[in-house]
């Protein structure tokens, strides 16, 4: 596991996670002309006698965590909307959603999401995941 700090006692991230039994991760990433941040490939291993089940690809949004969700999600999409038609096309072999973590020192999440950006998200079509972690906690990522 890999630990991520948190800075300014409050943290958020946005990701792109597409995950598919189908395509390789390496597939997904030529499609959307990107590495992703972390990507792995089914039948990888993961420990001993256990081995992933899919592959994967998952963006995060290029801005630091200190920043807010909004700010997450603008830059999330600024990447996604482009390149909206590649990742439809190949949507029916794979599970796509935008995965968004946050927490704040105080146990409280200041987020607003205008009118516009709200639009955005349901422009795209994905689901939005939400995981809220309690004040002081860090952020712990698959490798």
């Amino acid at each position: 596991m890999i630990e991520r700090r948190q800075k300014e006692n409050r943290w958020a991230r946005a990701a792109l996670r597409i995950f598919s039994d189908k395509l390789t991760a390496q597939e997904i990433e030529e499609a959307l002309g990107r590495k992703g941040t972390r990507s792995y490939n089914k039948g990888d291993t993961v420990g001993p006698s256990q081995f992933r089940q899919s592959s994967a690809c998952i963006f995060d949004a290029e801005v630091e965590e200190h920043q807010s969700l909004a700010e997450h999600l603008i830059a999330l999409l600024s990447f996604v909307e482009p390149h909206l038609n590649a990742i439809r096309a190949f949507a029916p072999n794979c599970r796509v959603d935008i995965f968004c973590s946050v927490s704040s020192e105080g146990g409280q999440v200041p987020a607003v999401l205008d009118h516009a950006l709200l639009q955005r998200l349901a422009n795209v079509g994905f689901d939005l995941k939400l995981d809220l972690y309690p004040p002081g906690a860090t952020l712990l990522e698959e490798s």
